[in-house]
């Protein structure tokens, strides 16, 4: 709507129920309706068109897309494949109604740093497994040298 249309009938309004507060027990009801029907018409010019809601994709499709872009993603950076399955398979998890991902679920949710940090942390790599315990533990007790 028009700048001046708004700020004109903002001041129509303003100056009726100015005149209503000033002379409140005094108007016929006849007169009082006419604001009331003036305001109901003016609230209907200015009001504002809200954009319609974004039919959501369905989840396959969604899950899909995010596949796609943590591809991209990983092109872009040189990542490893075996980086992006794990990462996808991890973040693609659907909730308990499936209706949302587990990235969708993220208030923030950035591919690129979320990948760096996934491999930084070797997230979806075998580790702790009891060889490797094992081996921690002989290190240990090789470096105390018997004492705790």
């Amino acid at each position: 709507m028009d700048k001046k249309l708004r700020l004109t009938l903002a001041l129509i309004l303003d100056n009726q129920s100015r005149i209503m507060q000033k002379y409140d027990n005094g108007f016929s009801s006849e007169f009082a309706k006419a604001i009331k029907t003036t305001r109901i018409m003016v609230n209907e010019l200015t009001k504002e068109e809200k954009p319609k809601k974004e039919i959501k994709k369905p989840l396959i499709d969604r899950q899909r897309q995010f596949y796609l872009d943590v591809q991209q993603v990983c092109n872009q950076e040189n990542r490893y494949f075996v980086i992006m399955e794990d990462f996808c398979r991890y973040w693609n998890e659907e909730n308990k109604s499936n209706t949302k991902a587990k990235f969708e679920l993220q208030r923030t949710f950035n591919i690129k740093l979320r990948l760096s940090n996934w491999e930084k942390n070797n997230y979806g790599s075998k580790k702790n497994t009891a060889i490797d315990l094992d081996e921690e533990y002989k290190r240990f007790q090789a470096n105390s040298n018997g004492r705790l």
